[in-house]
């Protein structure tokens, strides 16, 4: 990690075993490959203050834009079979194959005001013709790959005087571009502090205004309590 004036623009890579907590185990895949990462970001006029709510009220408009990408390569050997759990719960945290991420991430800060908005897309080429990412469609039909991703934005107020977070978030996702369709969610909320961060009462409403074919939910909408507690 490398950091240019004064912290506003950080630039980060890193090699990775792209099985995540599986590791621990000692494990790894049979292709042997690493997953490589990479992030570049800018904030201005000063190094950005990672917070999701504005709770020091910021008189100046502060804002941090990033770009990152990861690359991973794990075809494993004809006769092997990926590492139980490796894949995820949709098939694509590993596949067996190559895979592309490419994102994109703005943030905002400014008088309680505060934003969040996030854009993520996967492109996955599976090494066999027939894997089941590609839903039996030909490789006319695919060209050898699918595409997964989405995007997420959020919006966030704080009232200091009456101690109450407002916020609204929206999120459009697609596990797969071969199959039609997507998913779409709303959710509003508003959050109260009993005792500053350390104590606090949200209630959140969550609505799926549209579902994907192939992640189906057995609810449409629901209503959330939470308490929040900090022990210092």
């Amino acid at each position: 990690m490398k950091s240019f004036w004064n912290q506003r623009i950080n630039a980060y890579v890193g090699v990775y075993t792209g099985l995540g907590e599986l590791t621990l185990n000692g494990d790894n895949d049979a292709s042997g490959q690493p997953e490589y990462a990479g992030r570049v970001d800018f904030s201005y006029p000063s190094r950005y203050r990672y917070r999701e709510i504005d709770d020091r009220i910021t008189p100046i408009p502060m804002f941090s834009i990033g770009i990152n990408g990861r690359y991973a390569n794990k075809a494993i050997p004809d006769g092997e079979e990926m590492l139980p759990n490796s894949t995820g719960e949709y098939g694509i945290k590993v596949i067996n194959g190559k895979k592309y991420v490419y994102g994109f991430d703005a943030a905002f800060q400014y008088m309680g005001f505060s934003g969040q908005f996030e854009l993520h897309q996967i492109k996955g080429e599976p090494k066999s013709p027939t894997d089941p990412l590609l839903h039996n469609l030909t490789s006319e039909q695919t060209g050898g790959y699918f595409l997964a991703g989405g995007y997420v934005a959020q919006v966030n107020y704080f009232a200091k005087k009456i101690k109450t977070v407002f916020s609204a978030r929206y999120e459009e996702l697609d596990l797969n571009d071969l199959v039609a369709g997507n998913s779409q969610r709303f959710s509003p909320a508003i959050a109260y502090q009993l005792d500053g961060f350390d104590a606090m009462i949200k209630f959140q409403y969550f609505n799926v205004l549209k579902e994907e074919s192939v992640d189906p939910l057995k609810w449409r909408e629901q209503y959330r309590i939470g308490i929040q507690l900090n022990f210092k």
